[in-house]
């Protein structure tokens, strides 16, 4: 029982600052540089960018050392320098696309109730929410797995770290419509810096994308940093394939499985929608005492910071979100968790109807702003391409394994309202 999504202090034992970590915007690739580069990633936007430049460039620079046919995994290699590699695995699963996808989004990764049908894990939560699709999680281990994993990977366990900080994050309709990519990084628990590998957890970004010829079937892509990788260890690295489709398998039997197909985990989130501003955008209180009001600017209107602003002057703490699953909502839409959304309704709701009395004084006219809940989220056509990579066309091909699509593509515009001019909210 419980939510989906409960917020959880640091489990025993693990003393971490659990300030905010800074994020980089979805469209903000300064920081990337070459995804490929020899020094070890410490960004999110790194690993999403590998995996675009996987997609759209699936042959440049990579060695297969495993043929799919072989094992059920395929393998390849690309080499940066005498030191440093990158592994890619290709391997089918049992799941379609959209249940592989929700199979390893972060709220099912850390869902509480992981531990009854992941042979591998004793505890699973979520610390941290940046946005939906977006977390800073921990999972610890059961015994025997943590035993096992330390023996085929010739590491010595470390009986101190209880379990293993990640970030993980989902990105939908990325690198093109209707594929998803989900990237799992460990974090650093004292420093709180991303890492490429800490003790038996590596970081890997992941696409996964419809198997070619299997109707009903993934293909997932995985991709990792290697250090100095031998061929006799390549040679003897697991296929992981077996474990995957074993590990889907459980899954799909799961109580976890069936919220997640009954919409349960989605509901954790709340969408807000702003809603007839026909006479201007709404009013913000200049102070509690609700006496005072100021119009917001039109310019660049955000309804997140909005709410956010509107919760500060009533003196209560919103956190709002303008983003799912890597996709910015419209201006007018927010997203928030629904139980705190139901915490902060008792104070915000009478002050947002005097709010609307003061507009229609302040407008003249019936009508006012109103917030609508529950609405089904709109996007903003905002394309994520790394600017030093060429972006793929989506031509109904496949190359080798990776299937490509054909769609047009409009331009960036609210797409729920083509009247709607970026940064104003609509009106009914």
């Amino acid at each position: 029982g419980g939510p989906a999504i409960a917020m959880a202090e640091a489990p025993p034992g693990l003393e971490a600052p659990m300030a905010r970590v800074a994020l980089a915007p979805v469209e903000d690739w300064k920081r990337v540089g070459d995804p490929w580069g020899e020094e070890p990633a410490t960004n999110v936007e790194v690993h999403f960018a590998r995996a675009l430049d996987v997609y759209n460039n699936p042959d440049e620079g990579w060695e297969e050392i495993r043929p799919l046919e072989a094992t059920g995994q395929r393998q390849l290699l690309k080499t940066v320098s005498p030191t440093v590699s990158f592994l890619r695995n290709e391997y089918l699963t049992d799941l379609t696309v959209e249940e592989s996808s929700n199979f390893m989004r972060p709220e099912v990764t850390f869902h509480h109730g992981r531990k009854d049908f992941d042979p591998l894990v004793a505890n699973a939560t979520i610390l941290q929410l940046f946005a939906p699709g977006d977390v800073l999680g921990w999972v610890s281990l059961k015994p025997s797995a943590f035993l096992a994993a330390a023996a085929i990977a010739n590491h010595a366990p470390d009986a101190s770290k209880p379990g293993q900080m990640l970030r993980s994050a989902r990105r939908r309709d990325f690198p093109a419509p209707g594929l998803s990519s989900i990237v799992h990084i460990p974090v650093h628990p004292e420093t709180m810096v991303m890492l490429e590998q800490q003790g038996l957890v590596k970081a890997g970004a992941y696409i996964i994308m419809p198997a070619p010829g299997q109707e009903g079937k993934a293909l997932n892509v995985e991709i990792q940093r290697v250090y100095r990788p031998s061929d006799w260890a390549l040679a003897l690295m697991p296929d992981g394939s077996t474990f995957i489709k074993y590990w889907a398998a459980c899954y799909k039997q799961s109580k976890v499985y069936q919220e997640v197909q009954d919409g349960k985990v989605d509901e954790v989130y709340l969408v807000i929608t702003l809603r007839k501003c026909e006479r201007g955008p709404p009013l913000i209180p200049v102070d509690s005492m609700l006496q005072q009001w100021e119009p917001c600017a039109r310019e660049a209107f955000s309804l997140p910071d909005y709410l956010r602003r509107f919760a500060e002057v009533l003196g209560a703490s919103l956190e709002v979100f303008d983003r799912m699953d890597g996709r910015h909502l419209v201006p007018y839409q927010a997203c928030c968790v629904t139980t705190h959304w139901e915490a902060v309704a008792p104070a915000l709701d009478p002050a947002f109807k005097a709010q609307r009395t003061a507009y229609r004084r302040a407008n003249g006219g019936t009508g006012a702003p109103v917030l609508a809940t529950g609405s089904q989220p709109r996007f903003v056509d905002r394309p994520v391409i790394h600017p030093n990579l060429v972006e793929s066309g989506y031509g109904a091909t496949v190359r080798h394994t990776f299937l490509k699509f054909d769609e047009d593509r409009e331009e960036g515009r609210c797409s729920s309202d083509p009247g709607c001019p970026e940064g104003a909210a609509p009106s009914d």
